[in-house]
C-alpha cells in the first residue's frame, strides 16, 4: 500500500496541475519555494488550533469527542478560547482574558459521587392556577390566587 501511495505521488500528484495552485504543479510550486527551519516553541504554535466553546455549567466542555474538565467554577456558562495543541505534547488549555486555564480529563466515577444542589421549581408563569381556582371553587374553599379579606 505505501508503495502504491508513493507511486501515485510521484508519478500523478506532483506532476499534475492542480487548481489551488493556478494551473502549477505542487513540483513547480515547490521548485522556488524557500523554506526555513523551525524550533520546538514555533512549530508548537503553528500546530495549536483555537475554538470558541460554551462551559457548561458543570464546568466541563467538549474537545475533540472527549469531556474535560475545568475547576475555575466562575467560568461556568462562559464563552471560551479552547488552545489544542496537535503535536499532543500538552494538555488543552482555555484562554479567558489573558489568562491560561489547564484543563483535565474529566473523571467519570468522581464525577457520578459529586453531590449536587436539585434543580429550583419551576416559577408559575400565569399569576394564579385556573385548575386551582376550580377546585378551590368546588370545594367551597376560599380562592387561593386572591388575598384573605379581613
Amino acid at each position: 500500500m505505501q508503495a502504491r501511495l508513493l507511486a501515485f505521488l510521484d508519478e500523478h500528484y506532483h506532476r499534475a496541475p492542480h487548481g489551488g495552485l493556478f494551473g502549477r504543479t505542487p513540483a513547480q510550486a515547490w521548485d522556488g519555494a524557500a523554506t526555513r527551519p523551525l524550533d520546538e516553541h514555533q512549530l508548537t504554535d503553528a500546530l495549536t488550533i483555537r475554538t470558541r466553546r460554551r462551559v457548561r455549567k458543570d464546568g466541563t466542555l467538549d474537545v475533540d469527542g472527549a469531556a474535560w474538565q475545568l475547576y475555575e467554577g466562575f467560568l461556568a456558562g462562559a464563552l471560551v478560547t479552547v488552545a489544542v495543541d496537535k503535536t499532543g505534547s500538552a494538555a488543552p488549555v482555555v484562554e479567558h482574558d489573558g489568562h491560561r486555564y489547564v484543563l483535565c480529563p474529566v473523571d467519570v466515577v468522581a464525577a457520578g459521587k459529586t453531590r449536587r444542589k436539585p434543580p429550583a421549581p419551576p416559577t408559575p408563569t400565569v399569576p394564579f392556577d385556573p385548575p386551582g381556582a376550580l377546585l378551590d371553587r368546588l370545594a367551597g374553599r376560599p380562592p387561593r390566587h386572591r388575598p384573605e379579606e379581613a
